[in-house]
């Protein structure tokens, strides 16, 4: 009946050949009674769902031993599936990302009511911070024997990637059953109550109906606050030089240690603002080491006067940078006791009381149910409840956002970890307390500025690196935004498909009045019945509202992509009115909604004791009820009762429509509620001023009066770049213009044996270069990686700079700063077109409106910070050599192209015939003098990083 080629060997207890016995030294498993099969699938590729298999192994096992072993060869004809199906019987299937094998056995109506395993779920809710891994990484991580030197028949291979999984899952089960009892109980009733299919596994490591305490408490206690000292602090900045320059206790401690004249300046120039209150703007080129610079005066006087130094960053390398690198240094050279902590906004911690409440519905889905019991294990191991410290899909995202330490609630009066020290959110606050440098990043400045229960301590003494993305950053954290989507998930919290608070408050309600007959909770389950009736109603009238925005933006933009602004004109049209009649509909029904949570809220609060649960589902409420109203706030700001100050506009993209707003003008709010509080603000950047001066940020951030300095690179660009401008080249607009760009990268890419970075303006021409030089390139054994297309940013990054083969990499927008690609990895950087904003998005727009010359005054000064960043990728170390090609024609051909090039820190330059380009390219790169040094390049009013 069976295949030749198919193999099946039993073993049974008792008569264990030596063969099949199990492995020596293995422990007793303490599983639970059904047995298991641990099954693996071996195919012609890479897909199990759409390639042929080739064999199949399977391990059944129970408790502590091999039951028998089965490998099928060759293409799985009927027979043979049924085989797998008569082997498996009643045991739960057990795998590794099972997800594409469940579809194939399906399919061919094999395991149809089998209980699966994936012994990768297993592994994120018992090693959480683990991230995703394959079979072999995850036995490595488990200190068991994975597949190596198995047989090479494709039988062997099967069998052995499944006796593999069988002694993962056997590991991790052991692993389960020495978790903390309290987070064992806690999973084990999830897993039961929602039916998950790993519930077996934890039932049998722990007693779900034991009484087992609350989760564990945070064993270090908090660190006391700093004690502020004397008002009066004036840093000896001669002292705080000689720590940095050469000879002094930096010098001696770091073995990387360079002299940097620059850094030395700059540390001058910060220690005086800070001794005369003062504001400061600091552009400081690339290799200036400013960190150190601002970081050293920062210390010294927050060491000195007791109060604490806040730095703001852009990015989280920045931040990783500063707290494990420089902080360090730091402390092997100043005296005291060196304090620093991150702080991060509420939404990136964990709150306990939320997650518990969570775990205890009856609702969850098994997907959520897997990522609540992941979040329940890491909770007892992690010091900080910073979801940074594990890598969440995006379904798991989701859940994070019902967990999280989100809103104001979050105190000592409401919340019981929060009065007993063991809130990650409250402890993170009494270590800002507690440091002289508190780090962060910009939006949680910006955020924190605004609110009345602020994360932040005080603090008098800033410093913004990173501080050309303010304004941004500003601009987003202090606008809007809400999509019929936005509306829809804060209703479903409360009410969807018979999931959600309401059902769950139903629930716990239902509990209490079978165990407390006394109490009449007829008025709460009635008042529970009409909320989930009234969010019905809302979810409707919502739809409703994002239709008629639709219709409005297909009536002014026709059909596709379209951004259209609220303009006045746009306000008094026929579409308009229909949109303010939506939005006053559910404005109606957001009320009616709103006053029927209050009732329950209060009712909840009243009963809380009762209701299992009840301090998780009141702080769910409040949490629904803020972000109803911050829905409500905005739209009724952004439809009805608009400001003059506000940039308001609908955007459609497919079929997802999103209403803006965001302010005109943000520079006075920084001014008002940022700057005006700090004795001394300090800004820096490698890129602070467009055409040699510091005015055009001045102007947006609403600093007026901040004294502008320039710090020079140690670089010398003039030996290390060429600037190279094609004479010759097609203008952006020319129908030829995107085959020549194609053609010269693929060109440069040849003879450069890869090293070429592209930068674009957009992901339209970033993928059409792409498709047309991946083929020809990849012929020749060049790889070419595109943003978008082949992975992250950072993973794009980190595979070019250490390419194991000739690479070219294409990026957009964030390639533009913040990569450090050092050495000879990148030798030519293209600019495919000169940087400008798109004219007609809303915000560029509405802003450009309010200069007298908007081209000269908004549009060009925002495009030179953007071309000095992207040049700024090129040189990142000063032995470093490259070739910066401009393809935008308009450089030379434009007027205002050489504002452009004046704003570069130097270089040779190079102009003439595009068959030219690659061999001058190839002869500067092998050190030949190949262009000129033009006047006035290279100076101090010239230098960028």
């Amino acid at each position: 009946m069976y295949n030749s080629a198919i193999h099946r060997t039993e073993v049974r207890f008792g008569s264990l050949p030596a063969a099949c016995s199990a492995e020596p030294g293995e422990t007793t498993l303490v599983t639970p009674d059904p047995p298991y099969v641990a099954l693996a699938i071996s195919t012609t590729g890479a897909s199990v769902e759409r390639d042929a298999i080739t064999a199949i192994g399977a391990v059944r096992f129970r408790r502590d031993a091999v039951i028998e072993r089965l490998a099928l060869e060759l293409p799985p004809a009927e027979d043979a599936l049924a085989a797998l199906t008569a082997f498996a019987g009643d045991a739960v299937i057990v795998g590794h990302d099972i997800g594409g094998w469940r579809t194939f056995l399906t399919r061919h109506g094999a395991l149809l009511e089998a209980r699966w395993c994936d012994t990768a779920e297993l592994a994120a809710a018992v090693q959480p911070a683990q991230g995703p891994c394959d079979l072999e990484t995850l036995c490595a991580h488990l200190g068991v024997q994975g597949t190596g030197g198995s047989d090479t028949t494709p039988a062997g291979n099967a069998l052995a990637r499944a006796e593999a999984t069988h002694r993962a899952f056997r590991a991790l089960a052991t692993a389960a059953a020495g978790l903390d009892p309290a987070v064992l109980h806690a999973v084990s009733r999830l897993a039961q109550r929602s039916g998950w299919p790993l519930a077996p596994v934890f039932a049998a490591a722990g007693d779900p109906d034991s009484t087992a305490g609350a989760l564990p408490h945070l064993t270090a206690p908090p660190p006391k606050p700093l004690r502020p000292g004397s008002d009066e602090v004036q840093l000896d900045v001669d002292a705080l030089e000689a720590l940095i320059a050469p000879g002094g206790p930096l010098s001696e401690s770091l073995g990387s240690y360079r002299d940097r004249p620059g850094q030395r300046r700059m540390l001058r120039l910060v220690a005086d603002a800070f001794n005369l209150d003062d504001q400061l703007m600091v552009e400081a080129g690339t290799g200036t080491g400013k960190t150190l610079a601002y970081l050293v005066p920062a210390a010294a006087w927050a060491l000195e006067s007791g109060r604490p130094v806040v730095i703001a960053t852009h990015t989280i390398s920045l931040q990783d940078q500063i707290l494990t690198k420089d902080i360090p240094a730091l402390r092997n050279v100043l005296s005291g006791d060196l304090r620093a902590a991150v702080l991060k906004g509420r939404s990136n911690y964990l709150c306990r009381t939320r997650l518990e409440a969570l775990a205890l519905r009856d609702d969850l889905p098994p997907g959520s149910t897997a990522t609540v019991a992941r979040l329940l294990v890491w909770s007892a191991s992690t010091s900080s409840g910073d979801r940074s410290e594990l890598e969440l899909s995006t379904d798991e995202k989701r859940i994070w956002s019902h967990v999280s330490a989100e809103g104001e609630a979050c105190t000592a009066q409401n919340c019981a970890y929060a009065a007993s020290g063991d809130c990650w959110l409250q402890r993170a606050r009494a270590q800002a307390e507690a440091a002289h440098i508190i780090v962060v990043n910009h939006a949680l400045l910006i955020s924190d500025m605004m609110v009345a229960n602020r994360l932040l301590p005080r603090h008098d003494r800033l410093i913004i690196d990173e501080a050309h993305h303010l304004e941004e950053v500003a601009t987003t954290a202090l606008g809007f935004s809400a999509s019929s989507r936005t509306v829809r998930t804060a209703l479903h919290s409360l009410e969807h498909n018979g999931a959600g608070l309401l059902p769950a408050l139903a629930k716990a309600t239902a509990q209490a009045a079978l165990f407390d007959q006394q109490t009449n909770w007829t008025p709460m389950q009635d008042a529970i019945a009409e909320a989930r009736q009234r969010a019905s109603v809302a979810e409707d009238r919502s739809t409703g509202l994002f239709a008629a925005l639709g219709s409005l933006a297909s009536e002014y933009s026709g059909s596709g992509s379209a951004q259209v602004r609220l303009s006045d004109a746009v306000r008094h049209g026929e579409a308009w009115q229909r949109v303010e009649e939506a939005r006053d509909s559910l404005a109606s029904a957001l009320a009616d909604l709103r006053e029927v949570l209050v009732r329950l809220s209060h009712a909840v609060t009243a009963a809380e004791a009762f209701l299992e649960g009840g301090t998780g589902l009141l702080s769910d409420l409040s949490t629904s009820l803020r972000e109803l109203d911050n829905v409500d706030t905005g739209l009724a700001h952004a439809i009805s009762d608009p400001s003059p100050n506000d940039i308001t506009w609908v955007e459609r993209q497919s079929r997802r429509v999103t209403l803006h707003s965001v302010p005109l003008h943000v520079g006075e709010t920084l001014s008002l509620h940022l700057f005006s509080d700090c004795e001394t603000v300090v800004l820096t950047s490698a890129t602070l001023r467009a055409a040699s001066s510091f005015d055009y940020l001045r102007n947006r951030l609403s600093l007026p009066d901040a004294p502008g300095e320039v710090v020079e690179s140690p670089f010398d660009y003039d030996e290390a770049v060429l600037v190279a401008t094609p004479s010759d080249m097609p203008p952006p607009t020319s129908p030829a213009y995107q085959s020549q760009v194609d053609q010269t990268v693929a060109a440069l890419a040849s003879i450069l044996g890869g090293r070429v970075m592209v930068l674009y303006t957009s992901h339209r021409g970033l993928r059409e270069t792409y498709h047309h030089i991946r083929a020809p390139l990849g012929a020749a054994g060049i790889r070419v990686l595109a943003q978008g297309i082949d992975g992250s940013r950072r993973r794009l990054a980190e595979r070019f700079a250490n390419a194991d083969r000739p690479t070219v990499l294409l990026g957009t927008r964030s390639f533009w700063e913040g990569v450090d690609i050092p050495g000879e990895a990148l030798a030519c950087l293209v600019m495919a077109r000169l940087p400008f904003d798109v004219p007609t998005d809303p915000v560029f727009a509405a802003r450009g409106e309010t200069f007298e010359d908007p081209f000269n005054e908004f549009a060009l000064p925002r495009a030179t910070l953007r071309f000095r960043q992207g040049f700024g990728r090129l040189i990142r170390r000063e032995t470093d050599r490259g070739v910066f090609v401009v393809l935008d024609s308009r450089v030379q051909h434009r007027r205002y192209g050489q504002v452009f090039l004046d704003a570069l820190p130097g270089g040779r330059r190079w102009a003439g015939p595009l068959h030219e380009l690659v061999p001058c390219a190839e002869r500067f790169l092998a050190g030949e003098t190949v262009g000129a040094v033009p006047d006035g390049v290279g100076t101090a009013d010239g230098q960028f990083g």
